[in-house]
């Protein structure tokens, strides 16, 4: 048990209260719990987003269809794949996410808010302004 970690038997004997230190982050838009050492603690299973894993998947087959000489531009690669050129740009934006972030997406490891939607509607450039606005911790 902790340190700093007290415990209370009640007068009638029947409850133990356990005080437990911990401090509360912001992190995004949500509070995440961290304990005494500093550690996040995880407050759900992993879960994928199947439609996310996939975006991510034909966001980065299109980056490399445009990188390999594929396709000229993503105009081209849009009309190829008959889809909508300003689709196509967003979806291909998600590959400008830090690493870290793809992979905790790919295992199932991101915050809840974090989804294809939210991604779509934009954010930060740099990645250490994504970890904060998507509620990544700082690595």
């Amino acid at each position: 048990m902790h340190p700093d970690a007290t415990t209370e038997l009640s007068d009638d004997r029947k409850t133990l209260t356990i005080t437990i230190p911990i401090n509360l982050r912001r992190k995004g838009l949500r509070k995440q719990i961290v304990a005494a050492n500093g550690q996040d603690l995880p407050l759900t299973k992993p879960r994928k987003d199947e439609a996310l894993i996939r975006a991510l998947a034909r966001a980065f087959y299109w980056r490399k269809q445009i990188e390999s000489g594929q396709s000229a531009n993503a105009r081209e690669l849009a009309a190829k794949e008959k889809i909508d050129h300003a689709y196509l740009s967003r979806i291909m934006r998600i590959t400008m996410l830090a690493p870290d972030i793809v992979e905790a997406i790919l295992d199932g490891r991101q915050p809840r808010l974090v989804s294809l939607d939210l991604l779509m509607g934009g954010f930060p450039d740099a990645w250490p302004d994504q970890r904060e606005a998507l509620g990544f911790p700082d690595t």
